[in-house]
């Protein structure tokens, strides 16, 4: 196939998929700039006076891959494709929406967590490469799309925890290092995470007590509050294993992303919630 051509000097050459393990990739766009492309585009925003060219988009309209979940991710190899395309065309800056976790009853980015970041964001692909410990085969993974992109996540962490996969070690001790750094947050939005699943997916406010309270007993109810967080500790430690383990691969991502796009000399910037998510509210409240 011929190049695709461009007005004012810009040209994208197809490539070759990324030779990339699990053979995952995406087409490599391969947008360039000529001279007189370059020239006009410094032109064009000398004339507009635009200063800072940014292109705004929330996570889920970013492209996926071949092992299409159904939901956009900025971290697949399709998005590093068009941050590249975007970088050619002269843009400074990728805008996103807020990268909090949002409720199943509530599931606008604005009202997301201050703390935790999507899961739906994770690159599901990804638990394909040894870097997320090989963890699933891509004919393992293609099979639990077919349920939901939950699925995929909780069968590759049932991998982890039995310690399969050529890289699962070197994974955990990362994981582990991960959770002892931000153990705060994680610890209590992963409670809030299995108390929610306990209470069939309810708000907190729809709790029974103590649970509706837990972080913020009144004189006197201290010790019968820590006896019932240790009691959801211990029913569910693989619950609260499989939160950890999710933060830690969105939190991966999203630096490899920063990173990629530092090597194109975009920027990112961040949109903010304007609204509290049910669990920082529960957590932090007075």
């Amino acid at each position: 196939d011929a190049a695709p051509s461009f007005p004012g000097g810009l040209r994208g050459a197809r490539g070759k998929r990324d030779a990339t393990p699990g053979g995952r990739g995406a087409p490599r766009i391969g947008f360039r700039v000529t001279p007189r492309g370059a020239t006009l585009v410094a032109e064009a925003r000398r004339r507009l006076d635009i200063r800072q060219l940014a292109l705004s988009i929330h996570d889920a309209s970013f492209p996926s891959h071949d092992l299409d979940s159904g939901r956009g991710t900025p971290y697949s190899s399709a998005s590093h494709a068009l941050a590249e395309m975007v970088a050619a065309l002269g843009f400074d800056v990728i805008q996103l929406g807020p990268q909090g976790e949002s409720s199943p009853d509530n599931p606008s980015p604005y009202d997301t967590t201050a703390f935790s970041r999507s899961s739906l964001s994770i690159d599901l692909a990804s638990l394909l490469e040894k870097d997320s410990g090989s963890l699933l085969t891509k004919e393992e993974l293609l099979v639990a799309l077919d349920g939901r992109p939950a699925v995929s996540a909780r069968r590759a962490d049932h991998r982890f925890r039995e310690g399969r996969g050529p890289g699962a070690s070197e994974l955990r001790a990362r994981i582990d290092g991960f959770s002892r750094a931000n153990r705060d947050w994680l610890s209590r939005d992963g409670l809030y995470e299995t108390l929610a699943e306990l209470h069939g997916g309810r708000g907190f406010r729809q709790w029974p007590e103590p649970d509706r309270r837990l972080p913020n007993p009144e004189p006197g109810e201290a010790k019968h509050f820590e006896r019932r967080r240790q009691e959801v500790e211990q029913r569910f430690p693989e619950r609260l294993a499989f939160h950890d383990f999710t933060q830690y691969l969105a939190h991966a991502q999203h630096e490899r992303f920063r990173q990629r796009l530092h090597g194109l000399d975009l920027r990112i910037y961040g949109d903010l919630q304007i609204g509290l998510a049910d669990r920082d509210v529960w957590a932090l409240e007075p």
